[in-house]
């Protein structure tokens, strides 16, 4: 009976197949290798965008909320002047 080593076929495939996985291995190394020294500065300023956009997105947020608490204020004082009864014109 012949052994699975002693098969050629066998023997070369296992070799072709780790001669892919360690040339796969490489190809990630070099692969992230160049995104880190082609994009890396390009990510750093993205990154001190981001920050800027989140402040500026703060900023608006905040206006938007005290332009609806204000909006609501004076919703509430006028209805509360609709359901007086009139005696002074100038509440108006």
């Amino acid at each position: 009976m012949l052994q699975a080593s002693e098969i050629p076929q066998l023997t070369n495939f296992y070799k072709r197949l780790s001669e892919m996985m360690i040339k796969n291995g490489d190809f990630v190394l070099h692969a992230g290798e160049l995104v880190n020294t082609q994009v890396g500065s390009w990510f750093k300023y993205q990154r001190e965008e981001a920050k800027s956009f989140k402040e500026a997105h703060w900023l608006r947020d905040e206006s938007v909320r005290r332009y609806t608490t204000l909006r609501k204020d004076v919703s509430d004082r006028k209805e509360k002047l609709w359901k007086k009864p009139v005696k002074n014109i100038h509440e108006w």
